[in-house]
């Protein structure tokens, strides 16, 4: 006995759309939603992309801007050789050490700034502070900020665009559920006449 394939029912694209008697209402308004879901998908994540780019964007170009660059002098470093003062032990390329500046009026500061590995006490380091004259991370410069700005935008897009499509996703499939029902229904009525006049 030959063994029969299993027939393989292609997907038709767009199916909704298509000129079909056994096309109803509902299948037309699930290709409205369809539509609607992937226009809303595509435009709410082209418009939180560049939301997210430009207040990205906007966030590192002030702290860029208020961030301020001083001379600094290494007075201690804790984990330190006696002798030459240098770093002894430090985490990678660098090690935190104690130092001492001035401000623009003039006020002496001291705090705990990253420095390279390798620097002794009494050298002049460069550190940024902030305008009340605070210690704070080198900020980024302006290509790196432009980088992190389209990433984020990028990203957030994307996260956006992901959600509205699995949410338009869940809703399709309940209106899926309910327009078989629908079919069921309508069988249950059609059936018993279709059998009749095929079974005579």
């Amino acid at each position: 006995m030959e063994e029969r394939r299993p027939t393989r029912v292609r997907r038709r694209w767009l199916w909704r759309w298509r000129r079909n008697p056994l096309r109803r209402r509902s299948d037309r308004a699930e290709a409205w939603f369809v539509l609607t879901v992937w226009a809303c998908a595509l435009l709410g994540g082209v418009l939180s992309g560049w939301a997210a780019q430009t207040a990205t964007s906007d966030s590192l170009a002030a702290s860029r801007s208020a961030a301020l660059r001083v001379q600094a002098v290494v007075t201690e470093i804790p984990l330190a050789d006696p002798e030459n003062g240098t770093v002894v032990e430090s985490y990678g390329k660098g090690a935190w050490a104690k130092v001492r500046w001035t401000d623009g009026d003039g006020t002496t500061r001291n705090g705990a700034a990253w420095i390279d590995a390798g620097v002794a006490v009494g050298t002049s380091v460069p550190v940024w502070t902030d305008d009340r004259g605070k210690l704070i991370p080198e900020p980024v410069d302006g290509a790196q900020a432009e980088r992190q700005a389209v990433l984020l935008g990028v990203l957030s897009g994307m996260a956006v665009a992901a959600l509205v499509l699995a949410g338009g996703r869940l809703a399709l499939r309940g209106l899926e559920r309910r327009s078989v029902g629908q079919w069921e229904t309508e069988w249950a009525l059609v059936e018993p006449q279709w059998r009749k006049r095929m079974l005579g």
